[in-house]
C-alpha cells in the first residue's frame, strides 16, 4: 500500500512531478510505492527494506544514511543521487541509472547492479562485496579503497576508473574493460582477469598473485612490477603487444605474433623491476 499521506499527492505523468523535502527517517519498510517521483526528495535517513521502488525516480534525492536493504531499484533513476552511507546490501538495482551519483561508504554488498549506469558515480569506500556488476558501466568511477571482494564485474565497462587501492581479490574480471583504469595498490588476488582489456592502465603496486591473466591484454600497461607479474597464473598466456580482438573466439589475437613472444621471453629472463609494456 502506498502511505496515505504520499497518497494525496499522488500525480500521474511527468509533467506534474512532485518533490519532497521533509520525507527523512520515515519507516517505508515493505511499501508498495505506486508514487514514483521522487527527484530532489529528503529521504536521508529513511527506512525503505524491501520497498518496491521499481521504475522509480529518484534523481538528485537525499538518500543519505537510508536503509534499502533487498529493496527493489530495477530500472530506476538516481543520477546524481547522495547515497553516502546508506544501506543497499542485497538491493536490486539492475539496469539502475545511477550516473554521478554519490555512494561513498555504502553498504552494497550482494546487491544486484547488472547492467547499472554507475558513469562517474563516487564509491569510494563502498562495499561491493559478492556484489553482481556483470556489464555495469563504471567509466571514470571513482572507486577507490572500495571492497569488491568475491564481485562479479565481468564484461564491465571500467576505463578510466580509479580503483587506488581497491580490494578486488577474487572478483570476476572477465573480460572486463579496465582501458587506462588506475589500479595503482589494488588488491587483485586470485582474481580472474580472462581476456580483460587492460590496455594503459597504471598497475603501480598492484598485488597479482594468483590473479589468473590468461588471455588478459596488456598492451601500454604502465609500471607492472614483474614480482607481481610472474606471481599470477597464466601470466605467459596474456597478450602484451599490440592486437585485435576477434569476437568470434573471444579473445585477443596480437597483430605481430612474434612480438609478443619475445616479450614474454623478455619477462621470463627478468627477476625484479618495474616494467611498461609499450612497444608495438
Amino acid at each position: 500500500m502506498t502511505p496515505g499521506f504520499l497518497r494525496r499527492y499522488q500525480r500521474t505523468g511527468l509533467e506534474n512531478p512532485v518533490t519532497f523535502d521533509c520525507l527523512n527517517y520515515l519507516l517505508l519498510s515493505n511499501s508498495i510505492l505506486n508514487f514514483r517521483y521522487f527527484d530532489q526528495a529528503n529521504l536521508e535517513g529513511a527506512s525503505l527494506s524491501c520497498a518496491n521502488l521499481e521504475g522509480a525516480f529518484l534523481k538528485g534525492a537525499n538518500l543519505q544514511l537510508a536503509n534499502l536493504q533487498d529493496a527493489n531499484l530495477q530500472d530506476a533513476n538516481l543520477e546524481g543521487a547522495k547515497l553516502q552511507r546508506a544501506i543497499l546490501q542485497r538491493a536490486i538495482l539492475q539496469e539502475a541509472k545511477l550516473r554521478g551519483a554519490n555512494l561513498q561508504d555504502a553498504n552494497l554488498q550482494e546487491a544486484k547492479l547488472q547492467r547499472a549506469i554507475l558513469r562517474g558515480a563516487i564509491l569510494r569506500g563502498a562495499s561491493l562485496q559478492v556484489a553482481n556488476l556483470q556489464d555495469a558501466n563504471l567509466e571514470v568511477a571513482n572507486l577507490q579503497d572500495a571492497n569488491l571482494q568475491d564481485a562479479n564485474l565481468s564484461g564491465a565497462n571500467l576505463e578510466l576508473a580509479n580503483l587506488e587501492g581497491a580490494d578486488l581479490i577474487r572478483a570476476d574480471l572477465v573480460r572486463a574493460y579496465l582501458v587506462r583504469a588506475y589500479l595503482s595498490g589494488a588488491y587483485l588476488s586470485g582474481a580472474c582477469l580472462q581476456g580483460a582489456d587492460l590496455s594503459g592502465a597504471d598497475l603501480q603496486g598492484a598485488g597479482l598473485q594468483g590473479a589468473d591473466l590468461q588471455g588478459a591484454y596488456l598492451y601500454q600497461t604502465r609500471r607492472v612490477n614483474v614480482k607481481s607479474l610472474k606471481s599470477a597464473r597464466n601470466w605467459e598466456q596474456a597478450v602484451y603487444t599490440k592486437s585485435e580482438w576477434n569476437s568470434d573466439n573471444r579473445q585477443w589475437f596480437p597483430l605481430d605474433q612474434e612480438a609478443n613472444e619475445a616479450k614474454i621471453e623478455e619477462i621470463r629472463n627478468l627477476t625484479e623491476g618495474i616494467i611498461d609494456f609499450s612497444s608495438p
